[in-house]
């Protein structure tokens, strides 16, 4: 006899402020997590995102969309598996989790990673997508994490004039 612990993908929705250290990416179950609003790391908290994971913004709520970090965030995708953050208008990745209809993708309003002085955030093998701020420091006037740190490798920012890979 053959069993297996069978599941329908589905999305899963991710807002407020983390309580705890916190992982996405790596659950079969979940095809796609999806950003209403802004999802807060606090000082003392991490969150993690496996390989592969899709994190999609639903920026069009009237207020930005965001990972808001001013503990630590850890990317981890790989050449093969990189971790995606994208619209939820963007179903090239995990498919159309907004129910609207075939789409390409659109600018989201906001901004895919915020930090602040202290954050700790390491990206590597992330594709970001149709934000009008890829990645952007809360400090006025700054793109760097003084006291802290950021390092972004083997990235790409894309769907927005003027982005590049890292």
């Amino acid at each position: 006899t053959y069993i297996t612990d069978a599941c329908t993908p589905t999305v899963r929705h991710v807002s407020g402020t983390l309580t705890g250290d916190t992982t996405l990416g790596g659950d079969l179950c979940t095809s796609a997590y999806i950003v209403d609003g802004t999802l807060y790391v606090p000082v003392g908290t991490r969150l993690f995102v496996k390989p592969g994971a899709v994190i999609k913004f639903n920026g069009n709520l009237g207020y930005p969309a965001a990972v808001s970090v001013a503990g630590s965030l850890d990317v981890q995708g790989t050449t093969e598996d990189p971790v995606i953050f994208t619209s939820t208008t963007d179903d090239t990745a995990a498919g159309d989790t907004n129910i609207d209809g075939p789409s390409s993708g659109s600018v989201v309003y906001g901004t895919a990673i915020a930090f602040v002085d202290g954050a700790q955030i390491s990206v590597t093998h992330a594709d970001i997508r149709y934000f009008y701020y890829p990645m952007r420091s809360l400090r006025q006037g700054s793109t760097s994490a003084e006291s802290g740190h950021v390092s972004l490798t083997k990235s790409r920012f894309s769907g927005y004039p003027g982005q590049t890979e890292i």
